[in-house]
């Protein structure tokens, strides 16, 4: 399992990173990455993380559709921000989900249930936003990877826990390439 870890982390990098300097290309390679993460989180009984790769999957499928029928190869181009009101529902949203999905992992038996439910629940918005082209997206994916970080070194999934440490740095990246011209 350790070496699967690390194929998927490579593949996981070099996905966001493309998709932090606005590269179409992070889409379909993250399709390799969601695979590979799924099937070590299915190993590992995280199963919200687990599950949650299906809808990653279909998310990444999504972009990489709407990358090639835009008429900005840049993703950051065509990328807006929330409204404020929009950032309060999102949040509140969050929050609510977040307590339902723990609930529901509990009943079924997982591991790390406050950090998986809230790492699940906060990448799918986070997938959400960043399919729809808002920049926050990379606000949340700092706070899901912070949590990322936090569950795969409880659970001693080392590969992982480093991938996750990148992509904070990564977070951090993206948001300051989405926004950076873009001060609205």
């Amino acid at each position: 399992m350790v070496i699967l870890e690390w194929v998927a982390t490579f593949f996981g990098v070099l996905s966001v990173y493309l998709l932090t300097v606005g590269r179409g290309l992070g889409w379909p390679l993250g399709c390799v990455w969601i695979v590979l993460t799924g099937y070590v989180y299915w190993d590992g009984n995280i199963l919200g993380s687990a599950s949650l790769q299906l809808f990653f999957l279909l998310t990444q499928l999504l972009g990489w559709w709407r990358w090639q029928r835009g008429n900005e190869p840049d993703l950051r181009v065509s990328s807006s921000f929330l409204s404020n009101r929009q950032r309060v529902f999102v949040l509140l949203t969050l929050l609510l989900c977040g307590l339902g999905v723990a609930v529901l992992l509990e009943h079924l038996g997982s591991r790390s249930v406050w950090m998986d439910s809230f790492a699940t629940v906060g990448s799918v918005f986070a997938q959400t936003l960043m399919v729809g082209g808002k920049r926050e997206c990379w606000l949340v994916w700092l706070a899901v990877n912070l949590i990322y970080v936090a569950l795969n070194f409880s659970q001693q999934i080392w590969g992982f826990f480093i991938l996750y440490a990148l992509f904070c740095g990564l977070s951090v990246h993206g948001w300051r390439q989405w926004t950076r011209d873009h001060a609205e």
